[in-house]
């Protein structure tokens, strides 16, 4: 009799330890998942900071040659051969950022696609400038329906290595940055080479084309406030950086407040 009480007691006791096991292992196994799923998504957003540099690249090797494009198309022969240059460098910066689709097996994704789309619009454009089938403003606008793509292509690279949907305000703030400077650069970027072009064929500045030249002005003022508020957002945010960022922001305010 005691001994099946003795093991009775024994059975109970080893259950309660099974009982309490389980409840200490549920909440351990949910936390090392919710830590691991963390890491994966870490280590997936670090991976998407190179193809973001990148495409930053080639976009702004693709607004200088816009500029480049616009005097040598303009009359300037001497702009050719640094024209020239500059298409051979964007192609550089394309073969990187294609490597970086291929590595990721992304080429059949959105931003796979839209990127294709790019390298193909980009190659009909070198080849067109090249052999002067546009004139500047035609250049332009090509260089600006291009730069428009590209920078669609870095809003899908983005979401692709899960760099937009994130939940942490500061690295919200971190990608607003990333999404809005290429556009104000761009927006700069097409009022030179409108300039560029105006100046060029003094026939050509009509009151619309004037009028058109000060829309993307106002664009600018626009987009520039945009950039600055992302950046104040993210230096009050930050912690051993918000020196460098304070200065970083204070010293775009300035050079804004000087263009505009």
């Amino acid at each position: 009799m005691s001994v099946r009480v003795s093991l009775t007691i024994f059975r109970r006791f080893a259950a309660l330890i099974c009982l309490c096991g389980v409840a200490i292992l549920v909440p351990a196994l949910t936390h090392a998942v919710s830590i691991w799923s963390d890491l994966q998504e870490m280590t997936r957003q670090r991976e998407g900071l190179a193809p973001a540099r990148a495409v930053f690249d080639v976009i702004r090797l693709a607004q200088q040659h816009r500029g480049l494009s616009a005097v040598a198309l303009g009359g300037d022969e001497g702009k050719a051969a640094a024209r020239a240059e500059k298409a051979t460098e964007i192609d550089r910066a394309l073969a990187v950022f294609d490597r970086l689709i291929e590595t990721d097996h992304a080429r059949r994704s959105p931003v796979g696609r839209a990127w294709a789309e790019a390298q193909a619009d980009w190659r009909n454009l070198r080849d067109e400038v090249a052999q002067k089938k546009l004139d500047g403003p035609a250049s332009s606008a090509r260089h600006g329906a291009l730069i428009q793509r590209l920078l669609s292509t870095l809003d899908l690279g983005l979401g692709h290595w899960g760099l937009v949907y994130v939940s942490d305000p500061e690295d919200y703030d971190l990608v607003m940055v990333l999404q809005e400077v290429p556009r104000m650069i761009e927006i700069v970027g097409q009022m030179r080479a409108r300039g560029v072009n105006l100046l060029s064929a003094p026939d050509r500045a009509t009151p619309m084309a004037r009028a058109a030249y000060g829309a993307l002005a106002d664009q600018f003022v626009g987009q520039f406030g945009r950039v600055q508020h992302y950046l104040s957002l993210l230096a009050e945010a930050e912690g051993a950086g918000a020196a460098d960022l304070a200065a970083a922001s204070g010293a775009l305010r300035r050079s804004g407040e000087q263009a505009i």
